[in-house]
């Protein structure tokens, strides 16, 4: 994977197209409320009726639309996917994700690219409108295409990856970390049996290695980010970032072998974590680690490296207290090794640096792009880390 592949290649579709789809799913429902997520589209869906498939017998599910990067990949989105259920199975996720009528966890909706609007429309039987952006396109079944302001191509027929999942009320824990000490210690303690419960996992083990090899938002893979480097326009930014790069280079990947590995989310961060509260937004013993999307097969200290990272991005006066009381959670269940202590400043300073540059990336090249994180607030904490 390369990070061009990214280029304005995030998901659109609209909200008719969803409905069809749901016909892949044996049931018929609408569209309650739509989310534009970085490159992604999530949608919940309100169940109509159960028409052949009985494991939708449900009120509402999501349905989320993955940016058209991941179409040559879903051998792998499809593992990542697996990755969820199994912590649904042994009790640490309270979501599921759903299979077709076919029993497959993805769904593949063959789709057309709009060059002038950088949108994706799905061709069907009747005339669709596209309305979120000022010129408004119209794309019928034969795949041709009308703008009333200036001419247009569409390309070759595409396809998006579309799952589905179980519903899960709660809080992100990003919204309740000031409220909740317990939220945290409960985070790396339930970050670390999932660790265990997948750590004798076979299953799609060597793709998910190689994954770790090529993808580019495995943390195996920061070094890469020198090849969009040039995005950053502050010369000592990019002097910083190369002082990062080489640090991980240097302390890391040479002992990477002897740091324990495992099925690791990749992207466990507080915005993550769905936390149940009750009507006085008190935290109640609940767990939902969503987004699997980005999951290899690694160091497990990058997940922990993740989360701590995630923590120092909220605006908290007592921050790295809470990062202790994360740690402490998750070492009632596991402990790190002394190589794994060693590196995680590293992998904490690297991530922040792959988030930072990759997001600047993805808003050079994109007209719509909404940032991952706070670029000012991002670079501050990696200046306070690092000094």
């Amino acid at each position: 994977m390369e990070w061009r592949e990214f280029q304005n290649s995030k998901a659109f579709i609209s909200q008719s197209t969803v409905e069809n789809v749901l016909r892949d799913f044996g049931v018929t429902g609408s569209v309650t409320n739509v989310q534009n997520l970085y490159l992604n589209q999530v949608f919940l869906i309100k169940v109509t009726s159960v028409d052949i498939n009985d494991s939708m017998k449900m009120e509402k599910f999501v349905l989320k639309v993955l940016s058209s990067t991941f179409t040559k990949y879903a051998d792998e989105i499809r593992a990542a996917t697996g990755l969820m259920e199994m912590t649904y199975q042994c009790g640490l996720n309270e979501q599921s994700p759903l299979t077709n009528q076919q029993g497959d966890f993805i769904t593949l909706q063959p789709l057309q690219k709009m060059k002038h609007s950088k949108l994706w429309a799905a061709p069907c039987s009747k005339v669709a409108s596209i309305v979120p952006y000022p010129i408004n396109y119209k794309v019928c079944c034969e795949g041709s295409a009308k703008d009333t302001s200036k001419d247009f191509i569409t390309e070759d027929p595409a396809f998006f990856v579309i799952r589905v999942f179980s519903y899960s009320e709660g809080q992100p824990l990003s919204n309740i970390l000031m409220e909740s000490d317990g939220a945290l210690f409960h985070f790396g303690e339930k970050l670390a049996k999932i660790h265990l419960a997948l750590k004798d996992q076979t299953e799609n083990k060597k793709l998910m290695e190689q994954r770790a090899k090529t993808y580019i938002w495995s943390l195996d893979q920061m070094p890469r980010i020198r090849d969009i480097l040039h995005t950053v326009d502050d010369p000592l930014k990019r002097q910083l970032i190369e002082t990062v790069i080489e640090d991980f280079k240097t302390n890391v990947l040479p002992i990477k072998e002897d740091l324990p590995k495992g099925f690791i989310h990749g992207d466990c961060t507080t915005r993550n974590v769905l936390l149940k509260t009750d009507s006085n937004s008190n935290w109640i013993n609940s767990f939902v680690l969503l987004d699997f999307d980005d999951a290899v097969f690694s160091c497990l200290v990058y997940d922990v490296a993740t989360a701590v990272t995630s923590i120092l991005e909220e605006e908290l006066t007592s921050r790295w207290s809470k990062v202790a009381l994360f740690l402490k959670g998750y070492e009632t269940q596991r402990s790190l090794t002394s190589k794994e202590k060693n590196v995680l400043y590293y992998c904490v300073t690297a991530r922040i640096a792959q988030v930072l540059v990759g997001d600047q990336f993805m808003a050079s090249s994109s007209d719509d792009h909404l940032p991952y994180i706070l670029q000012s607030a991002g670079w501050k904490l990696l200046d306070e880390i690092m000094q």
